[in-house]
């Protein structure tokens, strides 16, 4: 399957269940035995086992997609986040810096 520049581990096992004709993610994950909970806590194991069940490149997919780094902290692209920043109850982003920030993606198409 091909894997988008900038689509991270979720969107491409999301896409692969749909293009599997699975009703869900969880549906499709759990007929295939493919362990969804360690993708989405960011575990590479789970981000090389992924691009293998597409046939994609593991170095292009783990580049886009959150992974965990150990002790409450991630790395999603080039930015660093703390486990305290993914529970929070209110996303806090300033909308001027996202507009500016989408030229210079490859992704600003998708958006």
């Amino acid at each position: 399957m091909a894997h988008a520049a900038c689509e991270p581990a979720t969107s491409l096992l999301s896409r692969l269940a749909a293009r599997n004709g699975a009703i869900s993610m969880q549906r499709f994950c759990g007929d295939i035995a493919f362990p969804i909970d360690p993708l989405f806590r960011g575990e590479k194991v789970a981000i090389d086992q992924l691009a293998q069940l597409a046939g994609c490149d593991v170095g292009a997919l783990v580049r886009v997609s959150i992974r965990h780094l150990g002790k409450g902290h991630f790395r999603l692209r080039e930015e660093f986040a703390s486990l305290q920043s993914f529970q929070r109850t209110r996303i806090r982003v300033c909308p001027e810096c996202i507009r500016s920030e989408m030229p210079s993606s490859d992704c600003s198409d998708r958006f």
